[in-house]
């Protein structure tokens, strides 16, 4: 047997014809099937699609009540940011100093309850914003906040540079570490 599969390979390669050789020279390549489409999806990831849609859903709504939460903040820094200039251009550092207060004391507001916050005065007032803020309140700092609702205009309560620059960082540290709970319910 060894010796007629010789033969017929010697046959071919000199060309004779065979009835072997003749249908291997009517073999085409190997066709491949065309490869398999990602498209129309299986069923199955049909539903994995809408299981991750459904899960995506509820932290698309925290995100919403989270930034909607955090609004009063950014309005505080754009206020921060606008008495920042206009104190640049020359307003009365009493006056500066006043709306700063007033503007914490809407923050302070914003999260406890009126009753708790709007009777805070003095050290009460000052141990809150040391709260607020996560670290104590320079002493001339603290000072001019508790003095400047009052000291308008009286040429007394007027700071230097350098506590209007303080109060501006104490206000925009507060205002960042500020927290108020994300509501569940309907805004």
């Amino acid at each position: 047997m060894i010796a007629s599969a010789d033969k017929r390979a010697a046959a071919m390669i000199a060309g004779v014809d065979t009835p072997d050789a003749a249908a291997l020279a009517t073999l085409h390549d190997i066709v491949l099937p065309p490869a398999v489409s990602w498209w129309p999806l299986a069923p199955g990831w049909y539903v994995v699609a809408g299981i991750a849609l459904l899960a995506l859903v509820p932290l698309a709504l925290h995100a919403v009540r989270r930034h909607r939460a955090r609004a009063y903040r950014r309005e505080a820094m754009r206020e921060i940011d606008a008495l920042e200039r206009r104190a640049a251009s020359g307003i009365a550092p009493s006056d500066v100093l006043a709306e700063l207060a007033a503007l914490l004391r809407r923050v302070a507001l914003h999260a406890a309850p009126r009753e708790r916050v709007a009777a805070l005065a003095g050290p009460d007032w000052i141990e809150h914003l040391t709260r607020m803020a996560g670290a104590p309140l320079a002493p001339a700092v603290a000072d001019a906040l508790l003095r400047a609702p009052y000291a308008r205009d009286d040429g007394h309560g007027d700071a230097g540079p350098s506590v209007i620059d303080a109060a501006f960082v104490t206000a925009r540290r507060c205002v960042r570490r500020h927290r108020t709970a994300v509501r569940s319910g309907p805004s």
